[in-house]
């Protein structure tokens, strides 16, 4: 054996000490997932629905939330993107809303009249709770970033022209669909 083969050997040798622990830990199934969203159920979707539309209602040109989808998007979201503990926030809100609905009106959330839900979810919306502030930032998300929130909400451009900076704007106008993400 020369010195280069010899040479050759130990790094080859080295090189295998230093990837073998990666290998293997890399090869190690992993205790718990940190981003293992919660799953609502379709009871806990229509709710959603139900919450989102009472945010952002029909207007007489634009569909509400619940026309865009929002409550199935929105539980897609909290599974893939959000942590358990967030989702079960998520859920304990909901429970929470449903029980003050029935202290208040007897019913469940989603049997009560728009007003109604607005009474419902406006202390909530003063106290600046983080998991109900986490979810209404997710419900205008989700309708803004829809088929119905771009389109028929906001003025959508479907293929921009070169930039113009004194575009035309008419008092009552609708915003652009692209200015909902520059703030």
């Amino acid at each position: 054996m020369n010195r280069r083969q010899a040479s050759g050997n130990i790094a080859a040798l080295m090189g295998a000490m230093l990837i073998s622990p990666a290998i293997f830990e890399a090869c190690k199934k992993a205790e718990k997932d940190p981003l293992k969203g919660v799953i609502l159920n379709d009871e806990q979707i229509v709710f959603l629905d139900e919450l989102s539309d009472t945010m952002i209602p029909d207007t007489s040109d634009s569909p509400g939330a619940k026309a865009a989808g929002n409550g199935k998007e929105m539980a897609t979201i909290i599974k893939n993107c959000y942590k358990a503990e967030d989702g079960e926030a998520f859920i304990a809100l909901l429970n929470e809303f449903n029980g003050l609905s029935r202290k208040e009106f007897g019913k469940d959330f989603i049997g009560l009249s728009h007003e109604e839900k607005i009474k419902v979810i406006t202390p909530k919306d003063r106290s600046k709770e983080e998991a109900y502030v986490k979810l209404k930032e997710l419900a205008v998300f989700v309708y803004f970033t829809s088929e119905i929130g771009m389109n028929k909400a906001l003025r959508y451009l479907e293929v921009p022209g070169k930039y113009d900076g004194s575009a035309e704007y008419k008092a009552g106008d609708k915003a652009w669909a692209w200015s909902f993400f520059s703030y």
